[in-house]
């Protein structure tokens, strides 16, 4: 009987040391490690400073308290967080930041973390992305975030860049789910700095890698609340493209120069949808879902957007925040009188006209400092409801309303002129004005230009033809398209194509990309179309 009492106990206490929390941990070597359920954040930091450059650090199933921050990212090493079942690792924490990058200088390698369960709390940011310190600057090359579970997100959950340094992330959020009761952003962008602070547009970045894409993420929320809150946000001469992707009550946004102004936003191929929005009484028509409070180069096309039942007449909007005197930011009102404007003759006509910061300039390079003209294009944006055309408006930003001299139809924003497709070289689109789209066969052969009072020549009517390109390589059955600008009267030429679709970092033909398996989030709930 003493002998096997003894025997139990030796089972019982192996037992125990086989399920002891104490047990976890990380193991591996060079560029294969190995986090067990309950590893603490001391020990996954140990992994990535003893893991070799492009390492893959698996979790395994099963739940982590992140009590700290893991933060032990390396210039030198490339390394991809990722959960051995997809969403099957339950991240968790308190009041803390899960996880911070510092960087400086030029990060070219890649940073991934994929397939977590996020929960808990954060004190405002559950994932930080900072230049080094106050005042540097650097880039951040290859950024992704993949196929993880986000529940109940703070404020916000990915921040990039502070207010007081000045960093560039590019790289690509993807089949991310974020659920949760009100909507909060997935990602706030804060750049490279304040356009007052002396920071440089340009040259473009339309089209290319250097910008943070936000593509095929669920955003399911059950509540847009009370001021229909936003799901992605840029400040700081941010850069954003939003795409593929599908929104249950919240929009997307940027801000303007009262937050630093953003510099590049292309929303396209997205389904924003508002099926509540309690103590909104304009949330039910989807105003403002895809909400520019003002940016430099800005595309927004081929979008489907849903209210309860109809949607607004500012479903799309744009405003120039230097036009009134609500939010005019440090640069003040564009009114003739300051001298880093373009201040056009005459006063009267024009209010100051080029506005330092406005929408519809970028690319100059700081020659001149106002900008050079890209006019805003918005087409192919439907009213989910009806099929109806979505028309891109400007907001006011309050008295004297100078947004009329700033921002002027068919010289500073184009709108489609019709929801249907060319029928011949002339209709509905005659290359007068607005935007058309269609072959490039029923492009029309004339077509107006806009040349500005100092000779700028980035104005003129545009045309996107459908059946030009390559960049969408998904097969999902949408096509592709490149839009063509009249760039001189009678004269086209490409203005802009979007940059490959799926993202590089997904596809896998990224640098240093490794595997590009995804696996996309369930779709959003509750949903019907009307």
């Amino acid at each position: 009987m003493r002998l096997l009492s003894l025997l139990l106990g030796l089972c019982i206490a192996m037992l125990l040391s086989i399920n002891s929390p104490a047990e976890a941990a990380c193991s591996g070597s060079g560029a294969t490690w190995t986090c067990s359920a309950g590893s603490t954040v001391s020990q996954i930091n140990t992994a990535l400073g003893s893991a070799s450059d492009g390492a893959t650090i698996t979790f395994q199933t099963g739940s982590y308290t992140i009590n700290s921050t893991i933060d032990n990212f390396s210039q030198s090493k490339a390394v991809t967080l990722k959960c051995e079942t997809v969403q099957a690792c339950t991240f968790s924490g308190a009041n803390v930041v899960m996880f911070n990058i510092t960087y400086s200088g030029s990060w070219p390698k890649l940073y991934r973390i994929s397939g977590f369960n996020f929960t808990g709390t954060c004190p405002s940011n559950c994932i930080t992305i900072y230049t080094i310190s106050s005042g540097s600057t650097g880039t951040l090359n290859n950024f992704r975030f993949d196929n993880n579970r986000i529940t109940n997100m703070p404020y916000t959950w990915i921040q990039i860049g502070a207010t007081d340094r000045g960093g560039e992330v590019y790289g690509v959020l993807d089949h991310n789910a974020v659920t949760g009761t009100n909507a909060h952003f997935l990602v706030h962008i804060l750049g490279k700095g304040s356009v007052s602070s002396g920071v440089v547009w340009g040259p473009t970045s339309r089209g290319s890698a250097d910008v943070l894409y936000v593509e095929d993420n669920t955003f399911n929320f059950n509540d847009a609340g009370a001021a229909l809150n936003a799901c992605v946000d840029e400040w700081l001469s941010g850069k954003m493209v939003a795409r593929y992707n599908t929104a249950l009550n919240c929009r997307f946004q940027t801000h303007g120069m009262a937050h630093g102004g953003a510099e590049l936003w292309e929303v396209y191929r997205n389904d924003i949808r508002v099926t509540s929005a309690s103590g909104n009484s304009a949330g039910p028509l989807c105003y403002a879902c895809i909400q520019s409070q003002g940016v430099g180069e800005m595309f927004v096309f081929e979008n489907t957007l849903r209210g309860l039942s109809s949607v607004g007449g500012d479903s799309i909007t744009t405003q120039d925040y230097r036009s009134g005197t609500a939010q005019p930011g440090d640069l003040g009102l564009c009114d003739g009188t300051k001298s880093y404007d373009g201040n056009f003759s005459s006063v009267s006509t024009y209010r100051g006209y080029p506005c330092k910061g406005q929408p519809g300039f970028m690319e100059s390079n700081g020659n001149p400092g106002y900008g050079k003209s890209s006019p805003i294009v918005a087409f192919k944006n439907v009213n989910g409801h009806t099929g109806a055309k979505i028309d891109l408006t400007i907001r006011s930003n309050g008295s004297p309303e100078y947004w009329q001299n700033h921002l002027v139809a068919n010289r500073d924003y184009y709108n489609a002129v019709s929801a249907n497709a060319q029928s011949s070289s002339t209709s509905p689109f005659n290359g007068t004005s607005g935007v058309g789209f269609g072959t490039l066969a029923n492009r029309p052969t004339t077509c107006t230009h806009t040349t500005l009072q100092n000779g700028d020549e980035g104005g003129g009517v545009m045309y996107w033809a459908t059946d030009q390109g390559s960049w969408n390589q998904s097969g999902d059955g949408r096509g592709n398209g490149v839009l063509y600008r009249c760039s001189a009267t009678n004269t086209w030429i490409v203005h802009y194509t979007p940059y490959a679709y799926p993202h590089p970092l997904v596809s896998g033909s990224g640098s240093g990309s490794g595997s590009g398996a995804t696996t996309p989030p369930p779709a959003p709930t509750n949903l019907s179309v009307q």
